[in-house]
């Protein structure tokens, strides 16, 4: 049996230093004012365990190499954590593990058949059953399947939105519409019948054509801690929360200046969108802490600066950290570690190709 990838589940204990402020009851971090630190080790978090969970690789299910960086374009990648198992998108396949790291089923739906789609453009997993609901944009349309892949049925999606994201969060279905197609809403929930419960209208819509027609991706990110549904847009600084059938602001990541915006793409060069806005990549919460992962500058290939964010959300500590590099593993001196997602709230994953 050949082994691909590792995964790293890390387990943490909580430390200190010194950023972060409060605003009308918010937590806000500033990026700019933030310590940047040349490395950032784990043992500065306080780590309590490391674990190396070897996933199994068969004929059925070849993992192509995996890039930490770039893992969240949500068109090629994205592992979903489920009750006793997690379902791990790259490009046309999904695979389903257990938490031992063995392989259970390959869920590849690719055609254009009836219970088929053309191209997954993200995926979610309903937590009540481990029904998979998988978006397929081109088709406007959210086909649902069971865990082992089986096709249950159909939802279409409505006329009037160019949908690019989907998660599935209790007895609702929310998708994030992008603003590149210029259209009047942003988010839309449903339920699982496919009935529109409410529209969002989109606080950032494209006006114009971009002169340089360059785009950032992605647009939205939705993560969930604890059965709490979080977004984030790439044109506000603001985390919100979902609640009922609305967004409450949660807490500010102050991006001061480099905060990009619809009028920011359609007025400004690539070369200037590039050097001076950030781009987000990866968001998530775990335990006393958040990360925020983004693109600072991208002028390849001598001027490109990925970054990482991870600031307490109860304490002062904060720091900015190469995100290409990661924290330094001075736990057991294995491989430097890139956050990639939670689980629930203490343990956070990260991948590793062991021949690389």
């Amino acid at each position: 049996m050949k082994i691909k990838l590792f995964v790293f589940f890390f387990v943490f204990l909580f430390g200190c230093q010194v950023n972060n402020r409060t605003e009308n009851g918010l937590k806000v971090y500033s990026l700019e004012n933030t310590y940047k630190a040349d490395k950032l080790r784990l043992s500065e978090l306080g780590i309590k365990d490391i674990r190396y969970l070897p996933l199994e690789t068969t004929e059925e299910c070849v993992i192509a190499s995996i890039d930490n960086l770039y893992f969240h374009d949500y068109t090629y990648n994205k592992i979903v954590p489920a009750k006793n198992s997690f379902f791990f998108k790259n490009s046309r396949k999904i695979f389903r593990f257990n938490y031992s790291g063995e392989f259970e089923k390959m869920i590849s739906p690719i055609g254009r058949g009836p219970a088929e789609v053309d191209v997954i453009f993200d995926f979610d997993v309903d937590v009540n059953t481990n029904d998979i609901y998988i978006l397929s944009a081109w088709q406007r349309k959210i086909k649902i399947y069971n865990e082992d892949g089986d096709y249950l049925r159909e939802i279409n999606l409505p006329n009037d939105c160019h949908c690019g994201k989907l998660v599935v969060h209790g007895d609702k279905i929310i998708l994030y519409c992008g603003n590149y197609a210029q259209g009047e809403f942003s988010y839309i929930i449903m339920d699982f019948n496919g009935n529109i419960l409410k529209y969002f209208r989109n606080n950032h819509q494209f006006l114009g054509k971009s002169i340089s027609g360059y785009a950032i991706t992605p647009e939205n990110i939705f993560y969930k801690v604890d059965g709490k549904l979080f977004k984030k847009e790439a044109y506000s600084d603001t985390i919100y929360s979902f609640a009922g059938d609305s967004f409450v602001p949660h807490m500010v990541v102050d991006e001061g200046d480099r905060l990009i915006s619809p009028e920011v793409l359609i007025l400004k060069s690539r070369t200037e969108i590039c050097d001076n806005y950030i781009q987000p990549m990866n968001l998530f919460e775990f335990g006393d802490f958040v990360f925020y992962q983004y693109i600072y500058i991208y002028d390849p290939p001598s001027n490109v600066v990925y970054n990482g964010f991870i600031g307490s959300k109860t304490g002062d500590f904060a720091a900015v950290f190469d995100a290409r590099t990661g924290i330094v593993n001075d736990i057991d001196g294995g491989p430097n570690f890139q956050p990639l997602f939670a689980i629930g709230e203490s343990e956070v994953v990260s991948l590793r190709d062991p021949f690389f």
